[in-house]
């Protein structure tokens, strides 16, 4: 918990096109999520689903202080005490709303790193945000951060516009794009990512059937999503599918696609979409017991297995820096909220902070120039602060978080509670 005065220095530079660049004192960090010690004992089961192997291992109840603040010590490589000295930067590049909007959750983590980790190297941490405008406030936004000598590395999501502009500034993205967004570079929206083919062996692993017929639903249709899935699941019978509105009309869908007998159902919905609520009503209508497997719905539909949402409330990982997140933000005035934030989007962006202190720790002080920590970004393979062992080195965006992650781990609501199934392994190639 905090302990010592904030630093938090506060400054702000206005870049060609009279963008504003401000800087907030700040930290970065980051860690593995085992799922494996991650659980709580497996309650009764009043379904027909097929049996899940979850984990034995309890968490131990109230970690203190210490043993959090330990944690991140052992994890980032911090030295404790009082950062003093020039500070290091990391820039922020982050929309104004929705989830890319980080810097609020960044910089509570930047006062944790100063207040009880020491900071980086002994310096204190700051933040310089820039948020998206015009495509030409993005780039020189970016460009002048990139002018910024004590500005280590950029943590943001993917915006051709804002990138652009870093140069030789190496940068960490939060959320991948589609391949589009970047001129077809090897950029990945999440559902296309690691979660995808989480779901997809999620379900090879709970369904016993030679060759299983599996649903894939999305809003726009499953369609785009079909080759991920036969790439896992080879002997599959793939079918895409449209959400619907409500669950009359998804039950009359799966009538339509003779589909009705399907063994799995996996959903790509955002956590406000329709889908998931008219999803579960269309089972029940059917009287059908498929496997579903969701990335992104609010943990609430009984029964249903969830890919990585990241935090689980009911039991805080310890070994993976969850319980250091939870608590540590609550004890800054953030408490963190399951129905608003179901995949833990906020907390993920304290995890990114720490992830790149982590990174910048693991180099020695003198080797802090651009082209090492661009190295060090590249060939880092975790563990990520929540997300576990990484592999980034087939992709040309960085993204030590879930698109880089090479295991997944994947929640079951069970008499209201998130309980966990042994982790996904998944390819680190996105194919």
């Amino acid at each position: 918990m905090a302990v010592g005065r904030t630093i938090r220095r506060r400054r702000t530079l206005v870049a060609a096109g009279g963008t504003a660049v401000i800087l907030l004192g700040a930290v970065v960090l980051m860690t593995r999520r085992d799922p494996a010690t991650s659980t709580v004992d497996e309650p009764a089961v009043e379904s027909t689903a097929p049996p899940v192997p979850l984990s034995t291992t309890t968490v131990a109840a109230g970690p203190t202080a210490g043993d959090l603040t330990q944690w991140a010590l052992d994890y980032t490589g911090g030295g404790g005490g009082e950062p003093s000295g020039a500070p290091i930067r990391i820039g922020i590049g982050q929309t104004s709303t929705g989830l890319g909007a980080i810097s609020a959750v960044a910089e509570l983590a930047a006062d944790y790193v100063n207040e009880e980790l020491g900071g980086v190297h002994g310096r204190p941490l700051e933040l310089s945000v820039c948020t998206f405008g015009t495509f030409e406030q993005n780039r020189a936004c970016a460009e002048a951060l990139a002018a910024d000598p004590e500005v280590a590395v950029v943590i943001s999501p993917v915006e051709p516009s804002f990138t652009a502009g870093l140069g030789d500034l190496p940068s960490l993205t939060t959320l991948t794009a589609r391949p589009e967004a970047t001129n077809g570079e090897r950029a990945y929206h999440p559902s296309l990512g690691a979660e995808l083919r989480a779901a997809a062996g999620a379900v090879g692993r709970l369904v016993e059937r030679p060759r299983p017929k599996v649903l894939v639903a999305a809003s726009i249709g499953g369609e785009p999503y079909v080759a991920p899935v036969e790439a896992v699941l080879p002997d599959a019978e793939v079918i895409p599918i449209a959400t619907a509105a409500n669950g009359d009309r998804f039950a009359q869908l799966l009538r339509d696609r003779n589909a009705t007998d399907a063994d799995a159902i996996i959903l790509l919905a955002p956590p406000s979409d329709v889908g998931c609520q008219a999803i579960a009503d269309g089972i029940t209508e059917l009287q059908i017991d498929p496997v579903v497997v969701t990335v992104f719905c609010k943990p609430e539909f009984e029964g249903f297995y969830y890919v990585d949402p990241w935090v689980n409330p009911d039991a805080p990982n310890l070994e993976t820096g969850e319980a250091t997140a939870l608590a540590e933000l609550e004890e800054r005035g953030y408490r963190f909220d399951p129905v608003a934030d179901p995949g833990g989007f906020r907390i993920g962006d304290f995890a990114y902070v720490l992830t790149a202190v982590k990174i910048l720790n693991g180099l020695p002080e003198s080797d802090l120039d651009r082209a090492t920590i661009g190295e060090a970004l590249e060939s880092f393979t975790g563990p990520a602060m929540l997300w576990g062992p990484q592999d980034c080195s087939q992709r040309s965006v960085v993204s030590a978080g879930l698109s880089c992650a090479t295991e997944v781990n994947v929640y079951r609501t069970v008499n209201g509670r998130l309980v966990s199934i042994d982790p996904i392994p998944v390819s680190p190639s996105g194919e």
